[in-house]
This record gives structure tokens, C-alpha cells and sequence, in this order.
């Protein structure tokens, strides 16, 4: 992404910054994770519907911090990674605090399927996002043939989408902010009410 030096793909000079950036995802998304869950510890006292407001911050300041990261891979690799390592703990806070969601908006006997629907979706996430980062690369070859700076940094344009997807996963948590408290009322109250077991008639 750079463009200042000759591209080097071979193992000796690919498998430092591969270990790197393999290490650094790695503590940020524990990190996340672990300050996700104090995070939800202390809202649960305070304020147990404030989960979504908390995952809409978190992706909102990781939005800044991954445009500066991309920005500053051409002038500084080691002030881009520390973003991206920052940027990758705000993401990872959203892990617990979307499972608490999930628990307090959806039935019991739902929240397998749901947890299953997450992780399905994750996934498809991840795998569908390489092709679009592909096909999308390819549409700029195609339309920009003869623009050498579109071409020299079309990949670094596209990685642009990846906080925008975030911009917008914080405009759906706000929207989550807006109704969860109705919803996990209406799910607390749904399972609160007593059944009541008919008399079966009587078989001659």
C-alpha cells in the first residue's frame, strides 16, 4: 500500500509483518473481549439496556482510527499498526455485548438458532468480504485503465469500505438502543406469564 518501495512477496520479507499483524489481532481482539466484559459488568448495575449504545461508541471510535491507520501506512507502518491494534479492541468489545443483546431480546428456546445465525452470518462476512474487495478491484481495473494513481492505490481506496460497514453497524446499534428496552420487556413479560394447563375431557 505504500507505493515508496518495490513490492517484496517473498517468505523472508512477508512473514515478519504477517506474525506481526497475526499478534497484534490476536491481543486486541482478547483485549476487547476482556474489556467488553467489565464494561458489561458495570452497565448491568447501572444501566441494563446500555449494551447497543456501548457497541455503537465503540465501532464510531473506530472509525477515525482505521481511516489515520490507512492513511498513515504509506508514512509511519509501526503508528498504523498501533491504530489498527486500538481500532481491532473497539471491535472486540462488541463481542460479549451483542451476546447479552441476543439474550435479552430472544426467547429461550430461539437462542441457539440465533447464536448460530451470528456466527453463520460472521462468517459469511468474512469469506464474502475478500471477493467483494476483489471484484471490486477489478471493476476499478476495468474502469480506470489508464489512471496510474487509481491503480497504484486501489486497493487502499478499497479498504476505506471496512469503516464505512462500521459507520453504519454503529447507525443499527442505535437503532437496537431505541427498542431493546420495549423488547426485553415484552420477552421478560412473555415468560413471566403462567401457563395455564387445561383440563383434558375425560375418555369414555
Amino acid at each position: 500500500m505504500a507505493n515508496t518501495t518495490w513490492t517484496c512477496v517473498t517468505t523472508d520479507c512477508t512473514f515478519d509483518e504477517s506474525l506481526t499483524y497475526g499478534l497484534g489481532k490476536c491481543l486486541s481482539t482478547a483485549s476487547g473481549i476482556i474489556i467488553g466484559v467489565e464494561i458489561n459488568k458495570h452497565f448491568q448495575k447501572r444501566n441494563p439496556y446500555g449494551a447497543p449504545v456501548v457497541c455503537a461508541v465503540a465501532l464510531l471510535v473506530s472509525v477515525p482510527l482505521l481511516c489515520i491507520g490507512l492513511l498513515l501506512v504509506g508514512i509511519s507502518t509501526v503508528a498504523s499498526q498501533i491504530l489498527f491494534f486500538i481500532s481491532g479492541i473497539c471491535l472486540a468489545v462488541n463481542k460479549v455485548l451483542v451476546n447479552e443483546i441476543i439474550l435479552m431480546v430472544v426467547l429461550p428456546n430461539r437462542r441457539g438458532w440465533s447464536f448460530t445465525e451470528k456466527a453463520t452470518l460472521g462468517w459469511l462476512g468474512n469469506v464474502g468480504g475478500e471477493y467483494v474487495l476483489y471484484w471490486a478491484s477489478k471493476l476499478l481495473e476495468i474502469k480506470f485503465p489508464h489512471s496510474e494513481l487509481i491503480q497504484n492505490h486501489r486497493m487502499e481506496f478499497l479498504l476505506f469500505i471496512y469503516p464505512l460497514v462500521a459507520l453504519i453497524g454503529a447507525g443499527y446499534f442505535l437503532l437496537t438502543a431505541k427498542y431493546l428496552k420495549k423488547d426485553a420487556e415484552k420477552v421478560t413479560q412473555f415468560l413471566n406469564t403462567p401457563t395455564i394447563d387445561e383440563e383434558q375431557p375425560e375418555i369414555p
